[in-house]
């Protein structure tokens, strides 16, 4: 099988004005024909978007439960590194990563409840596998010992409606065990 090709995508890089290119499974089905939306965001100005590069969060996020609808943006200056813009408030943009970048033999556990959500209620018990039904990202934070990431509950995003030209519908899925830390140190090894 010959390798795919990089694929440029429409959000551009504020700085550089130059496409951002995309790697991996999240984009690599998306039509190249999208209508392109634009959103303001504080940190990055005008962003052009298309609704493959969409997520919904239907019940919001914890402490921000009226902010639902976000996009993801991708520069090729600071990957792995994924904002999450929110396509309401300007202000707000998280720093994310991918979660197997941090950890790759992270293992998910998901609610029921929290797979309803994401429309993956029909895993019967089984957990999604990242890459192939969902892609999975740490929320950043900059703590007094340095950047660390939030294993404990990440923001889990269900693929499939990317595939069929839609916005994706993801959840932050906080775990109910302790094999993993909302402030996971961020190392050499660990990025």
């Amino acid at each position: 099988m010959a390798p795919r090709p990089e694929r440029v995508n429409f959000v551009k890089d504020a700085a550089a004005r130059t496409p951002v290119v995309n790697f991996g499974p999240t984009h690599a089905w998306q039509p190249t024909t999208m209508m392109a939306f634009e959103t303001e965001s504080r940190q990055f100005g005008t962003v052009q978007y298309r609704e493959t590069e969409t997520v919904e969060f239907p019940e919001g996020l914890p402490a921000f439960e009226n902010e639902r609808r976000f996009v993801l943006i991708e520069r090729s200056a600071t990957k792995p590194i994924v904002f999450l813009q929110s396509l309401n408030a300007a202000e707000l943009c998280f720093v994310t990563l991918p979660l197997l970048v941090v950890d790759p033999t992270y293992q998910l556990s998901m609610t029921h409840e929290d797979l309803a959500t994401i429309g993956l209620g029909d895993l019967k018990g089984q957990q999604p596998m990242i890459g192939r039904h969902v892609q999975a990202y740490a929320i950043m934070a900059m703590t007094e010992s340095g950047p660390a990431a939030n294993l404990l509950a990440p923001l889990v995003v269900n693929i499939s409606p990317w595939r069929e030209g839609k916005s994706a519908l993801g959840v932050q899925a906080v775990r109910y065990d302790n094999r993993y830390a909302h402030d996971h140190l961020l190392t050499g090894s660990s990025c």
